[in-house]
């Protein structure tokens, strides 16, 4: 049964994700993955959120699977920011690969701290 918590979020999570990147890349139009950092950014928030409440409030497994596993496993892209990162510095443009590598990387583990800040306070 596991598994079926995890194929549902999954598919959802891919579903957000796909809608939130073409959102953001049309709204953008900037030559620079946007709408990737942008989902990073906001699932590495929501998985910090999530675990503070989940581990405050003893959620129930199915729940974390389904969330965390399933949903923000699929939602996030770190494997897209990897090869488009790969290719900013494949290309040539070094300055784009660097600020990619912040953007996802550093102000990622900041949303998340940020995430388990506010879930550990409610």
């Amino acid at each position: 049964m596991n598994y079926v918590f995890v194929i549902f979020g999954g598919g959802i999570g891919a579903l957000f994700r796909y809608i939130v990147t073409t959102l953001i890349n049309k709204l953008c139009k900037i030559p620079f993955p946007v709408g990737t950092a942008a989902v990073n950014i906001s699932g590495s928030f929501l998985i910090g959120f999530l675990f503070a409440i989940f581990e405050k409030h003893n959620f129930p497994a199915e729940g974390r699977l389904f969330l965390i596993t399933g949903f923000l496993g699929a939602y996030t892209t770190f494997s897209t920011y990897s090869l488009e990162t790969l290719r900013y510095f494949m290309n040539g443009n070094t300055k784009l690969a660097v600020i990619n590598i912040f953007v996802n990387n550093i102000l990622c583990l900041i949303f998340t701290l940020a995430g388990i800040k506010l879930g550990g306070n409610l």
